[in-house]
């Protein structure tokens, strides 16, 4: 789902105009990203808990040419899927109720 989708999806379901609804995701958005430059975690029930996590100091490597780079890389956003997220969706689209398991017991 791009951007664009969310939004078409979020300006028929709440019945707003697409530049309403546009104004409504881009606020969103940008309420997360503005907690996440703040060093907070956001968690949204049912979908998922963003955060920036400290990183480790290490030497890279150019894979091209093998020269060392050193690693300025303090910071990296992760994402954590919540336990009904996860399991709702299988790599193929099904759903759990589709026959797919989110186990692999």
């Amino acid at each position: 789902m791009s951007k664009k989708d969310l939004i078409d999806a979020v300006s028929r379901d709440c019945e707003l105009t697409k530049e309403k609804a546009t104004t409504v995701v881009d606020a969103v958005l940008e309420h997360i990203k503005s907690a996440l430059q703040g060093g907070a975690e956001v968690r949204l029930p049912d979908f998922g808990t963003f955060k920036v996590a400290a990183r480790k100091e290490r030497e890279g490597r150019n894979p091209s040419t093998g020269a060392t780079i050193d690693g300025d890389w303090d910071e990296v956003r992760r994402t954590g899927g919540t336990g009904t997220r996860r399991g709702s969706v299988g790599r193929d689209g099904q759903t759990a109720g589709d026959g797919w398991r989110s186990s692999p017991n």
